[in-house]
């Protein structure tokens, strides 16, 4: 049985939690997914696939200020010795507050603590926002 890990961030009037994802996340999970990739989005299928393969951690980002709400998620999963980013998102209305970096240096710690010696992750050059976040965290 794994322990769940939780960290929480506080900022001047939010306070943020990464949580162990639920099936009862899914809804708004897949909804943040297809509102930021529309035809190239994960399908429901893909989403409970890692969410019931023990190789994944599946992450919630979540403000826990006032009425909670899921801002953002991760799947990370590991084989051999290498950890990889699968899918890492933040709701297109909270993107530019530093959540993806809380979110992906969550993953980076992660991975350190199973033992990996490495992380890999794909992205694409014309996804801007997300190239310069993994670049700014050393991945090249």
């Amino acid at each position: 049985m794994t322990s769940e890990i939780r960290i929480n961030v506080v900022y001047p009037t939010v306070q943020y939690q990464i949580r162990k994802m639920y099936a009862t996340d899914l809804p708004t999970v897949v909804a943040i997914d297809r509102d930021t990739w529309n035809d190239k989005s994960w399908s429901v299928e893909n989403f409970l696939e890692a969410l019931y393969d023990s190789r994944y951690n599946c992450w919630i980002l979540e403000n826990i200020s006032n009425d909670p709400q899921i801002l953002g998620y991760g799947f990370q999963y590991k084989e051999g010795d290498v950890s990889h980013i699968a899918n890492l998102c933040i709701h297109s209305k909270h993107r530019g507050y530093g959540l993806g970096g809380i979110l992906l240096q969550h993953t980076i710690d992660n991975a350190r603590q199973t033992d990996s010696s490495k992380i890999e992750l794909e992205v694409l050059t014309s996804n801007t926002y997300a190239y310069k976040l993994y670049y700014k965290y050393g991945f090249r």
